[in-house]
């Protein structure tokens, strides 16, 4: 069977990829506290593609714990919403400086085609960052309409960390 030279340019790209399955928490990659992993396998194929830490609700309390006093230290939270607006850019510019590797990561785990992870998933994901990163110095706090003697006001500010665990 002969292999078209597009599919084995990606094949040998994966073949090429070092994947990172621990957890990402105050800046460093680290096990799951109780150690558990599980395999993420590639749909295509059955392989084993990489050993993921399993984070449990200890893992969240360290990840949120260690978040909150960033919050607090106001690092992030209390910067200025342009220069918010700069980071959040260039990392935006940065998945897209990646997207094979994101699309291309994305199709061995999920099995869908890469096609459709380079022309419309990392594409929309990007849209997606980029709109976001251009609301936040565009959303002022609001009036509501209310009766004339009711003052309804709206006032959006960071009010602190969200720790999720996504199966």
């Amino acid at each position: 069977m002969t292999i078209a030279p597009e599919i084995r340019s990606w094949r040998d790209r994966a073949e090429g990829l070092k994947l990172e399955g621990r957890l990402f928490i105050d800046g460093d990659f680290v096990p799951a506290q109780s150690g558990a992993v599980f395999e993420s396998i590639n749909p295509a194929n059955g392989d084993v593609l990489v050993e993921v830490a399993r984070g449990d609700a200890a893992d969240v309390d360290l990840a949120v714990a260690v978040a909150l006093k960033a919050f607090k230290g106001g690092a992030w939270s209390r910067i200025a919403p342009r220069k918010r607006m700069a980071t959040l850019y260039r990392f935006a510019d940065l998945i897209e400086a990646h997207t094979e590797e994101f699309a291309l990561i994305d199709t061995m785990d999920m099995g869908k085609p890469i096609s459709e992870m380079l022309n419309v998933d990392v594409p929309l994901a990007l849209t997606c960052l980029r709109f976001t990163t251009e609301c936040i110095d565009k959303l002022q706090g609001t009036v509501g309409t209310t009766s004339p003697d009711t003052l309804s006001y709206v006032l959006r500010q960071p009010l602190g960390v969200v720790g999720c665990i996504v199966r």
